[in-house]
C-alpha cells in the first residue's frame, strides 16, 4: 500500500500489532516504519511521537476488551460465569500471551494504562451491573456493595501484576486461587459457592 493510502488508524493497528508481538520498549517508530512500508515523516505528521502512538494503540486494545465484555455478557448463563470468565480473561492475557507487552506496560507506563482502562464510560456500569445481577440471582450476598467489590478486584489485579514478588515466586495459577478466586469465594452465597465447581476450568490453569 502506498504511503499516501495510509490511515492514521491503519498506523495505529499496525503499532499495536508490533507492540504485542515484540513488546513496547524494544518497538521503536524506526522499527514500525523499516517493516510495513509507512514512512517516518507520515507517523509523525500523522500521530506524533511514540507516546501518542502507544496511547492511541492502548485505546484501541482496549476498545477491543471492552467490545469483549459485551459479549461475554450476553452468552454467559449466569453472573458467576460472567465474572469467572472475565478474571480467567485477563489474567490468561497478562500471563499467558504477549508477555513482554504487559510487563513493559506495567513496568514503565502503569498510569497510562490506568488512565486509558478508567476512560471506558461503561467500564464501571458493566462490573457493577454483572455483582448487582448475581445478587438478584442469590448467587452473590445481598449486603455487598458493588461499586467497592469492583474497586477491591481492581487492587488485587493491580498487585498480582505489578507487584515484583509475584514474579517467580509462585505459579499463575497459584497466584489466581489464592487471592482472586478466594476473594470471589467469600462474596458468594451458597448457591454462589455451589455453582463454582461447576466452573472450575476457570479456577484451574490460565495458560
Amino acid at each position: 500500500m502506498p504511503t499516501t493510502e495510509i490511515t492514521k488508524a491503519e498506523i495505529v493497528e499496525f503499532a499495536l500489532q508490533k507492540f504485542l508481538l515484540n513488546g513496547i520498549q524494544s518497538t521503536t517508530i524506526h522499527e514500525i516504519t523499516s517493516t510495513s512500508g509507512i514512512s517516518s515523516k507520515t507517523v509523525y505528521k500523522l500521530i506524533g511521537n511514540k507516546s501518542e502512538l502507544l496511547r492511541l494503540s492502548l485505546q484501541l486494545h482496549y476498545s477491543r476488551f471492552f467490545d469483549y465484555l459485551v459479549q461475554l455478557g450476553t452468552e454467559s448463563k449466569d453472573a458467576l460465569e460472567t465474572l469467572l470468565k472475565l478474571i480467567h480473561h485477563v489474567l490468561e492475557m497478562e500471563f499467558g500471551i504477549n508477555q513482554r507487552f504487559y510487563q513493559d506496560l506495567n513496568k514503565y507506563y502503569p498510569d497510562l494504562q490506568d488512565e486509558i482502562i478508567k476512560s471506558g464510560a461503561n467500564e464501571l456500569s458493566f462490573f457493577t451491573d454483572v455483582i448487582d445481577r448475581g445478587i438478584r440471582e442469590d448467587l452473590f450476598l445481598p449486603e455487598i456493595q458493588s461499586e467497592l467489590i469492583w474497586i477491591s478486584l481492581q487492587r488485587l489485579y493491580s498487585g498480582l501484576t505489578r507487584d515484583s514478588i509475584y514474579d517467580t515466586k509462585y505459579s499463575e495459577d497459584t497466584l489466581l486461587n489464592n487471592t482472586v478466586i478466594v476473594f470471589i469465594r467469600g462474596m458468594c452465597t451458597s448457591k454462589g459457592l455451589a455453582l463454582m465447581a461447576k466452573y472450575e476450568q476457570f479456577t484451574k490453569s490460565i495458560t
